[in-house]
């Protein structure tokens, strides 16, 4: 397999390496063609975005090679990590997740190349971690130990290595579900200089987290981004007001503008030159170790070949043996038994003489009798042989009526279970329609109530209650991510041309009437599996959200069997 070569700029690249001569070389997908006027790609970026942001003179460290290079996800974003860290030039760096390293270690290898003096902390937050980290903590031992801390050490406690704040540079590589999705916004949100960027590894996946809409998603709306969609996703959140203006103009580009998508070909193609590089590393080593083993296994070979053709030879020669002596042994005991037999033959043949001669006269009278019955056989078989015809051709009749019967009787079974499966339906039809009715009878006296509430202005206290209820309600299912609003309003076109809101009348009407706010919430099956919620009078996505969640209660999508 071809792999494409990656650029070894562990220097800064010389003044003869301008954009007007059309020297720099950018890595090559692996697995892709390069696209034509590859060369190009550099120039387009630089005229759209004004030369400053990717001009190689002041963007040097994004042709750097990896001292730790393995392969990994985090691996296709280091040209932008190691531009990232020349271009905003951080006091002080944390990580949240080691994980295999090679993000973290780039970063500490773009703070020991620049000189800039800065601190790095890299947390392991779970168990697992400690064994996938090993190698990277053997190589920040050996190059970064003098200014790199790694430690382990759980969520909840590890802001406290931070109290005094100013994190210029915080990179997310763990999940985001709620706990710590709580303990990022509660503890670390605080420890954000004024300079701060937000880092997200694997941020296609982070954002799908269920933590996401607690921390990630407001932040996505408040403050700008950089977003890269090579490998997993990375997203780079400008928390600080104060910021490198490269860094503003380049999260300032929107999608089509011009130099968006150049840009972010650049960080590409070198990210996936450095895959293809590990890759390459890879297969080296494992063609090495195969080349071994396969010379090892042709010396074993000869060995055992030797050996058996060895073992072979005097395995023939102890045979041959073997039968020689058998053969002999046995021709002996032939002859002495074969004298004894002529001998035992001998006088039995005088006496079979004369019993032969007795034997043939009897055998001439015996002929006699068995030819006359033989004459009576062939009579009786004559008339046997008819009546057999006779019987066989009722058989054949019988046969016919048979299959014609089994022909019947399996159309008939066909009928019968087809008239079965309908009878289920209709029953279960008929079950179902009972519990609608039933449902719908308690909801009602709640509904009726409610309506009596928001109707009666002038018991003020009953009215307010139920408004603030409504309130309760339609927060809570509006953030459930349970409610569709697109959804309700196709579904109940009744709803989209009554133009109200779709989750107003969904929390006042629609729940009571056993609507369904989304396709993964059936208010009629929840209602069909938790009769005891049916009998409070309350709607099925209200009890779920408060209660049922709770209490280990399944939600059913639109649609699902029983």
């Amino acid at each position: 397999m071809s792999t494409a070569q990656i650029p070894d700029y562990d220097v800064k690249p010389s003044l003869k390496t301008t954009m007007s001569d059309k020297q720099i070389t950018m890595p090559q997908s692996p697995d892709r063609p390069r696209p034509s006027g590859g060369d190009e790609i550099m120039n387009q970026s630089l005229e759209a975005l004004g030369g400053e942001i990717l001009n190689p003179f002041s963007s040097w460290p994004l042709f750097w090679k990896p001292r730790f290079l393995a392969s990994s996800p985090a691996l296709v974003h280091l040209p932008f990590l190691f531009w990232l860290v020349q271009t905003h030039a951080p006091r002080r760096i944390v990580q949240l997740g080691v994980g295999d390293g090679v993000g973290y270690l780039g970063l500490c290898q773009a703070v020991d190349k620049l000189e800039l003096g800065v601190a790095c902390t890299g947390i392991s937050l779970a168990e697992h971690e400690q064994k996938d980290s090993e190698a990277a903590a053997e190589h920040n031992k050996r190059f970064y130990d003098n200014f790199s801390t790694l430690l382990t050490e759980k969520l909840l406690t590890a802001h406290r290595h931070f109290r005094g704040g100013g994190i210029d540079l915080l990179v997310i590589n763990t999940r985001l579900d709620c706990e710590r999705a709580e303990l990022l916004s509660e503890n670390w949100n605080d420890l954000l200089s004024e300079r701060a960027l937000v880092v997200v590894l694997d941020s296609v996946q982070r954002m799908e987290d269920e933590g996401a809409a607690n921390w990630l998603d407001p932040m996505l709306a408040k403050y700008p981004g950089i977003e890269l969609e090579q490998g997993d996703g990375l997203l780079t959140l400008m928390i600080g007001r104060n910021q490198d203006e490269r860094l503003r103009r380049l999260a300032e580009l929107q999608l089509g503008a011009p130099g968006y998508a150049e840009a972010r070909q650049v960080y590409r193609l070198l990210g996936e030159g450095l895959v293809a590089r590990a890759t390459a590393e890879e297969l080296s080593g494992a063609n090495e170790q195969l080349k071994k083993a396969s010379n090892e296994l042709d010396k074993t070979r000869k060995s055992e070949e030797d050996a058996l053709k060895q073992l072979a030879n005097a395995q023939a020669r102890c045979f041959d043996l073997q039968v020689q002596l058998a053969e002999a042994k046995k021709a002996e005991a032939l002859r002495s038994e074969y004298e004894r037999k002529l001998a035992a033959i001998e006088q039995a043949l005088f006496k079979t003489r004369d019993q032969n001669t007795v034997a043939e006269k009897r055998m001439a009278q015996e002929r006699e009798t068995l030819n006359a019955l033989i004459a009576e056989k062939d009579q009786a078989v004559a008339g046997k042989e008819e009546e057999t015809m006779r019987k066989e051709e009722e058989k054949a009749q019988l046969q016919a009526r048979y299959h014609e019967r089994l022909i019947d009787i399996a159309e008939l079974g066909h009928k019968i279970a087809r008239l079965d499966r309908q009878l289920k339906l209709v029953r279960q039809q008929h079950e179902d329609s009972v519990m609608r009715q039933h449902v719908l009878a308690q909801l009602g006296q709640t509904h009726t109530q409610l309506k009596m509430a928001l109707a009666q202005n002038h018991r003020r206290r009953a009215h307010k209650r139920a408004k603030a209820r409504i309130a309760l309600s339609m927060s809570l299912i509006g953030q459930s991510g349970l409610f569709h609003a697109d959804w309700y309003l196709e579904n109940y076109p009744d709803v989209a041309e009554s133009c109200v809101d779709p989750l107003r009348h969904y929390v006042v009407d629609g729940a009571y009437e056993l609507r369904d706010p989304g396709p993964k919430f059936s208010a009629f099956r929840y209602h069909q599996a938790n009769p005891d919620v049916t009998g409070e009078g309350i709607p099925a996505l209200q009890h779920y959200l408060m209660n049922g969640r709770q209490e280990g209660r399944c939600a059913f999508r639109v649609g699902e069997g029983g």
